[in-house]
């Protein structure tokens, strides 16, 4: 491979890497292992660096595989407090649960263009997931742009969410009764409802380009949680509302069926 120097042998750089896919802490791999902690994060950071080919070429190396089951295999159980892996588990482990543990938005993203070499199709698709998911942003982009109006205003009420209806009343208004209006039209919406489905993949796709969220869902962005509607979240919405920014996402469901097409 010509890639850096690993922290250590291949066989065993593959075991720390097997072990921590399965969920094992790095201390679990230190007391199984024998390794040092520097070790184990300086494997899982040298493999994430790795250039994609060899990455792929390292986990799916049967030669290697087979040494590092073996290391793995010798682990001694009798001192042990914690479960050690199974040969069954080890074994139902592919190559390409690694690459999606470690370097999954390119793991995805080659995938897919692999497939779009043998089917134009598949390019048409990820374009038209990747042109609703813009659209999507630049709605939701709007919505908390006018969160964000007012925000600080205190004699304004905020009802439903961003992906829902999204209203505005002057507080203390009587719901319902004649001559309380809110204080925006909804023709906006109603130009341009939000798929909820799109909605979600939209999230996927945010959290993985723009880091994890304090919220599950972009209906958390509203009466429910008006904090949640920041200057910073309208500029990434506002940046993903054009396609070219989006890239392929491990978590959405869209995305996956796409590269797998």
């Amino acid at each position: 491979m010509k890639g850096s120097e690993p922290p250590a042998r291949l066989p065993e750089c593959l075991a720390i890497l097997i072990l921590r896919v399965l969920h094992f802490t790095q201390e679990d791999v230190i007391s199984k292992l024998h390794y040092a902690k520097l070790t184990v994060g300086e494997v899982e950071r040298w493999f994430k660096e790795l250039p994609l080919q060899e990455a792929e070429s390292l986990c799916g190396d049967p030669s290697l595989r087979d040494k590092a089951n073996k290391i793995i295999s010798e682990i001694d159980v009798e001192e042990e407090k914690i479960d050690v892996p199974t040969a069954m588990s080890v074994g139902k482990l592919s190559p390409e649960d690694i690459l999606q543990h470690y370097r999954a938005t390119e793991y995805l993203e080659s995938k897919a263009q692999k497939q779009e070499g043998i089917d134009p199709s598949v390019a048409k698709a990820r374009q038209r997931h990747f042109d609703n998911l813009a659209q999507i942003a630049g709605v939701l982009a709007h919505h908390v742009q006018r969160l964000l109006r007012y925000k600080d205003d205190k004699e304004v009420e905020v009802h439903g969410n961003i992906v829902e209806e999204l209203c505005f009343f002057r507080k203390n208004a009587e719901m319902g009764c004649e001559g309380v209006e809110p204080l925006e039209e909804y023709e906006y919406e109603k130009q341009h409802p939000v798929d909820s489905y799109l909605a979600d993949c939209l999230f996927a796709h945010y959290e993985n380009q723009c880091g994890k969220l304090t919220f599950k869902s972009w209906k958390e962005v509203g009466e429910a949680g008006k904090e949640n509607a920041t200057q910073e979240r309208f500029e990434d919405l506002v940046r993903l509302s054009h396609s070219e920014h989006i890239r392929f996402c491990p978590t959405c469901p869209i995305c996956k069926a796409i590269a797998s097409s």
